[in-house]
Formats: structure tokens, C-alpha cells, sequence
């Protein structure tokens, strides 16, 4: 495809120095993360940097504890739990991740989330938000059980 391409593994905190980035020019730099213990990821994997001659750009990599979510929507209308979807917005309101999704049982799993609150909006308007908190803790994976989802009054 005509993109150069070199890769480094991040261990420890090493540093390292990209020499052949054309100044003033576009380049896309791709982190993989796969390689990171589990229960964490990068805040940010993707950049595109525009060195100036003879300069540099330092570039954060910030690791973070993140956690596997799981657990069961239930209702008093099966069909209302079954393959529901929606999105999930962190405790300011702002949107976390646009894909919430249940399973014929209203089964799910929310993979990357750090330690704060979120709520699950669902896409069907007439049911209320679920809230979330997500607490430290030392396994990386925490089972909400099973939630009752709740319509609005008047609906």
C-alpha cells in the first residue's frame, strides 16, 4: 500500500525516537495494544503528527486500568431485554460508546470502562436510564447481575 511501516513493542518506559517523519507532512501513527496486561488499554491508540523541521512531538501514552462489565437486562416484557441496544454516557452526560447490545436473553458486556459512573441509554425512548458505577477493584472484570429495566411515567 505504500505506507512505510516499522514497529517497536512498548515494555517498561522506554522511549522511542521515529527519525524518518517527513516535516511538515502527515503522518499516521497506529499503536497496537494487544500487548498490554490484561485489564488495560490505551486512552488513545490512533495520532497524526506534523513535525516541523528539525523538531519533534512528544506523544503521551497513558495507560489505563480498564474493566470488563457484564450482566442481564431483565423486564415484564421479555421482548423489551432481547436484543435491546442504545449507547452509554459517562456520569457528565457525554457519550462513552456508541454500542450498547443485549443478547436473545438481555446478556451484555461493556469492555474498556474505567472507574466512575456511566448510564446505559437504551434506543426505545420509553424506558428510563440505567445507572453504573464502575468501582476499582483488583479483578479486571465485575458481574452487575441481573437489572430490571424501568419505562418513564406516562409511557
Amino acid at each position: 500500500d505504500g505506507v512505510e511501516k516499522d514497529i517497536f513493542y512498548l515494555k517498561n518506559d522506554h522511549k522511542f525516537v521515529f527519525s524518518n517523519l517527513t516535516s511538515y507532512h502527515q503522518n499516521r501513527l497506529q499503536i497496537n495494544s494487544t500487548e498490554l496486561q490484561s485489564g488495560h488499554h490505551l486512552e488513545r491508540e490512533s495520532y497524526v503528527l506534523i513535525p516541523k523541521y528539525r523538531s519533534g512531538v512528544y506523544i503521551p501514552l497513558n495507560v489505563q486500568k480498564a474493566t470488563l462489565v457484564k450482566g442481564r437486562l431483565i423486564s415484564s416484557s421479555p421482548e423489551w431485554s432481547s436484543y435491546a441496544y442504545g449507547k452509554i454516557l459517562s456520569g457528565d452526560g457525554q457519550l462513552h460508546s456508541s454500542s450498547f447490545f443485549t443478547d436473545e436473553d438481555g446478556r451484555f458486556v461493556l469492555e474498556g470502562l474505567t472507574p466512575g459512573s456511566y448510564e446505559i441509554e437504551l434506543s426505545d425512548p420509553r424506558f428510563k436510564r440505567i445507572k453504573i458505577d464502575v468501582q476499582e477493584v483488583e479483578n479486571p472484570e465485575i458481574d452487575l447481575g441481573t437489572i430490571e429495566i424501568e419505562k418513564k411515567e406516562g409511557t
